[in-house]
């Protein structure tokens, strides 16, 4: 009996850190709905039997299923851009392509921390699970991804049990709070303000109150998740709307929120700030896309970091 897998092949097209900046990787950055209408016109396209859309602040990949994987992946490049309106994964410039055992390579990789900006951190095999889970919620998963995703998140852990990939291994998150101690002497003087309560703004909390910070206040667009969030931490919770008011008592902005727009305008900060006396504001901005305006860096005594600056601190 022939096996109906033995002519389907898998491929990967997708950019991340290496290939592409911030400002084209936000451009291209799925939240979790729009995740699921993408997978759903990916399996529009006739080739396509199985796919799997892997969305972080540090890469955006869709693995598929198809015979015809070069035919497959340009399809694929147009469907996912038509769906952000966008032109980026057309673009040779900042993306990547592999198929059939290459494409497994990469996954693995992935999976285990070894292409991960902060090399060996572990938040990538929790965001690959949660891709993973959509697609299968959503029935966009097969056999062949069944078997290489379940194969790589068992990979993934077996790296951070039997090796040392994951000791003394750097996230956004620690390296963020790492900062506000290169900034500030004493953070036991200092109130945060952290926006958003999903995993990134979680280990922001806990590494804040490990160094002993003042204040640590709380807002997101749903309270029960701040609420939550704030119990474990012994932090205070404001509206979200309140944001940029907080500024003007805060000597910290973390923000790391899904939000498709922009939180904190230039203009707002920049009034914000003349209710501060002088008194510097570091602003750390951990969402793809971007919570806070670039421009902000050209305030005065605003202190503004994104992503990809993190990351050529830590390397340094």
């Amino acid at each position: 009996m022939t096996d109906p897998t033995c002519d389907m092949h898998i491929a990967v097209i997708g950019l991340n850190h290496v290939t592409a900046p911030l400002s084209v990787r936000e451009g291209i950055a799925f939240s979790n709905e729009e995740a699921v209408d993408a997978l759903r016109r990916l399996l529009e396209i006739d080739d396509v039997s199985e796919c799997v859309l892997l969305s972080t602040c540090n890469r955006t990949e869709v693995y598929l299923v198809g015979s015809d994987p070069e035919e497959t992946l340009r399809i694929a490049a147009d469907t996912l851009d038509n769906a952000k309106n966008k032109r980026v994964l057309r673009n040779t410039e900042w993306i990547y392509t592999y198929a059939g055992g290459s494409a497994v390579d990469h996954l693995f990789k992935v999976a285990t921390g070894l292409d991960s900006l902060m090399v060996g951190e572990a938040q990538i095999l929790t965001q690959l699970k949660n891709a993973y889970d959509l697609a299968c919620n959503s029935r966009h998963v097969g056999l062949v991804l069944n078997r290489l995703f379940q194969a790589a998140l068992h990979a993934g852990k077996r790296a951070r049990t039997e090796t040392d990939i994951g000791v003394g291994a750097v996230s956004i998150s620690s390296a963020a709070v790492g900062l506000t101690e290169k900034v500030f002497d004493d953070l036991t003087e200092r109130t945060a303000l952290l926006v958003g309560a999903g995993e990134t703004a979680r280990l922001a909390a806990e590494h804040l109150v490990e160094r002993g910070i003042g204040a640590l206040i709380i807002a997101n667009r749903s309270k029960e998740r701040a609420d939550r969030l704030a119990q474990r931490f012994g932090a205070s919770v404001i509206p979200l709307d309140s944001r940029v008011a907080a500024l003007s008592f805060t000597d910290i902005l973390i923000s790391a929120t899904s939000s498709p727009t922009i939180l904190f305008a230039a203009a707002d900060i920049s009034t914000a700030m003349h209710h501060r006396a002088r008194r510097p504001l570091l602003a750390i901005d951990l969402a793809v896309p971007r919570d806070i305006d670039p421009g902000v860096h050209r305030i005065e005594n605003v202190f503004l970091y994104d992503i990809d600056a993190l990351g050529i601190m830590v390397e340094q």
